[in-house]
């Protein structure tokens, strides 16, 4: 079983890019467009188009379809050459939702082994929860550190929550253990993020500073000396993304604690 995304500047290009990696069988499991941030739209940057791929479906233990669905081939068999962009949605939705498909593979991998035949008659709920369960055990938990200053930037996809998780340990580590906690956001794109942040930071007593660039963050940073933690927001950026990647991880190498 093979998972790989491939990008173009539009559909007809990506899918010739997926034919001739994987051929004519190739099985498509989601499709998006990716648009520029704005910062770069005025350079004219144009928006690009993603396909998450899959091979050999077909050859997988018998239950596999359960895991990463299984095409229907009858236009292929009829002599068309383009692949139909059916699959199972779990799947589909975890690609989509910025999961890498070398773990969509491995997972799915890792689920077959692990059920019967006779249990693959039945078991959407199941690999739900598997999904879930190996999700929850990739990430990695360390036990409270109280003693050391900490500097914590919360980076991932819009809407997974990270400006409420900075709120809920702004308040955990100020209300239990007296901590002093200092906010900055480098959020300027989405509409109210700043606004939103503000909000927490008025209801808790706590100062918020707004970061543009490297220099403005490592300013902001260097005014937080006498405080216990300080939790940085971002702007939402998929794992997919890797040109956005690159200009967060840039931001962020401002200021060597990070």
């Amino acid at each position: 079983m093979q998972i790989k995304s491939f990008r173009g500047h539009d559909i007809q290009e990506v899918l010739k890019q997926v034919k001739k990696v994987f051929g004519s069988e190739a099985l498509i499991i989601s499709t998006k467009t990716i648009k520029p941030p704005p910062e770069r739209l005025w350079r004219g940057e144009r928006s690009i188009v993603e396909v998450v791929a899959a091979l050999d479906f077909a050859k997988q233990s018998p239950g596999a379809d359960y895991a990463l669905g299984q095409a229907e081939n009858a236009d292929l068999r009829q002599g068309k050459d383009e692949p139909l962009l059916t699959l199972n949605p779990l799947a589909a939705k975890m690609c989509a939702r910025g999961l890498l498909p070398e773990f969509v593979t491995e997972v799915a991998t890792e689920y077959n082994h692990l059920l019967t035949q006779k249990a693959k008659e039945n078991n959407w709920r199941n690999f739900q929860d598997f999904v879930l369960w190996r999700i929850m055990q990739s990430v990695e938990v360390t036990g409270l550190d109280l003693e050391r200053k900490k500097i914590w930037a919360f980076v991932g996809p819009t809407g997974v929550g990270k400006t409420t998780t900075i709120a809920k340990l702004a308040a955990l580590y100020q209300l239990r253990y007296q901590k002093k906690i200092a906010l900055i956001t480098l959020d300027t794109f989405r509409i109210g993020a700043i606004e939103q942040l503000q909000t927490y930071a008025q209801i808790l007593q706590l100062p918020l500073q707004v970061a543009k660039d490297g220099e403005t963050l490592r300013q902001a940073i260097n005014n937080c000396a006498d405080r216990d933690l300080v939790l940085i927001d971002t702007a939402g950026r998929s794992p997919q993304q890797q040109a956005d990647l690159a200009e967060l991880k840039n931001f962020l190498g401002a200021h060597g604690e990070i």
